[in-house]
């Protein structure tokens, strides 16, 4: 009898659920890819926000943002001088010298110092590759941007 029992808890246990049935009409695919879009759409109300809270705040020494992007994405604004030195990917840090910050539906503009340099500079969400709030504890990572 208490060979059955271990036998029965066995198989239950190392016994392989069945695949998940498939969603009537839609293939895996299709769901993968609607999954994708509503994290992206998550990251980039995420960015949205946090970048907002910023304007205007009397707080702004709180605030450090790590926005690393492909300058190559239609629509990114760059200096020529700085897409020379980086060519694919930028780092672009906004902590205490930064102005103008514009949260937009399709891209952020700021202007930025860069080697004392004030510039102005236009990252499409698309470009975006990761965001780090470092004063909220928020990282954000994506491969090929928040589209």
């Amino acid at each position: 009898m208490r060979f059955r029992i271990l036998a029965v808890l066995l198989l239950t246990m190392f016994t392989i659920p069945p695949a998940y049935p498939q969603s009537p009409g839609r293939s895996n695919d299709e769901l993968r890819a609607r999954h994708v879009q509503v994290a992206r759409q998550a990251m980039r109300e995420a960015v949205r926000k946090s970048l907002s809270d910023a304007i205007g705040s009397e707080e702004s020494a709180v605030y450090e943002f790590h926005i690393t992007f492909d300058p190559r994405v239609s629509g990114a604004q760059i200096p020529d001088w700085v897409r020379e030195q980086f060519p694919n990917q930028l780092t672009l840090v906004l902590q205490y010298r930064f102005r103008e910050l514009v949260v937009g539906d399709e891209a952020i503009e700021v202007t930025a110092s860069f080697n004392q340099q004030w510039e102005r500079v236009r990252i499409p969400y698309a470009a975006i590759r990761q965001f780090r709030d470092a004063g909220a504890g928020l990282a954000l990572d994506t491969t090929d941007g928040l589209r």
